[in-house]
């Protein structure tokens, strides 16, 4: 597209070697509907593939299904499943081939309880308790916080969101590991 800005700038200098002005603009006329038909084409491909990669997530309980192809990266995440058995690995081009991978037994949810002295998380994501794995947490049972201290990270959407202590006290529980998944309104952290 630059190169055709570019000749579109520089059609003056250009035009002479077409014959004419005229014959100039058609083949970039010309040129711009091929690149927006193959970029349609483009596109339609792409919803399909995430549509059968959809499709295909849900029909065998995955979790999420990673595909690469022609430069294009397409991720789905669907909801968390709960197996006892094995998880079928299967990639485009290769045979499939059956891993024995064991997966986790997700247990009932335990009933949050929220104490007036707890700091909540203010969204649903990843909680970190570090800035990176070799830091120290950014508050441990006995630390002192003031309102407005950083308490911990929330990952939403790829995106490490700090966490602010809303209250300010004396950290008397840490109610979450670092890597856990964490609800909206859920209790981080206990406070005296």
């Amino acid at each position: 597209k630059e190169v055709i800005e570019d000749l579109i700038i520089n059609k003056n200098v250009i035009s002479f070697l077409f014959g004419s002005r005229s014959e100039f603009d058609d083949l970039c006329l010309q040129i711009v509907s091929d690149l927006k038909r193959k970029e349609k084409s483009m596109e339609k491909e792409q919803k399909q593939a995430i549509k059968e990669l959809a499709e295909l997530l849900h029909e065998n309980n995955l979790s999420e299904i990673d595909y690469e192809s022609n430069g294009v990266h397409i991720r789905i995440v669907g909801p968390k499943v709960a197996h006892s058995d094995v998880a079928p690995v299967v990639s485009a081009g290769v045979p499939a081939v059956a891993v024995a991978t064991p997966l986790p037994v997700v247990s009932e949810p335990k009933p949050v309880v929220k104490v007036e002295n707890d700091i909540v998380s203010p969204m649903v994501g990843i909680v970190y308790l570090t800035k990176t794995p070799n830091d120290p947490p950014f508050v441990k049972v006995g630390d002192m916080v003031s309102v407005g201290d950083t308490v911990c990270l929330i990952e939403a959407m790829k995106t490490f969101n700090p966490i602010k202590a809303t209250k300010a006290g004396r950290v008397s529980a840490v109610l979450v590991e670092t890597g856990s998944p964490v609800e909206f309104n859920q209790p981080l952290f206990t406070l005296e």
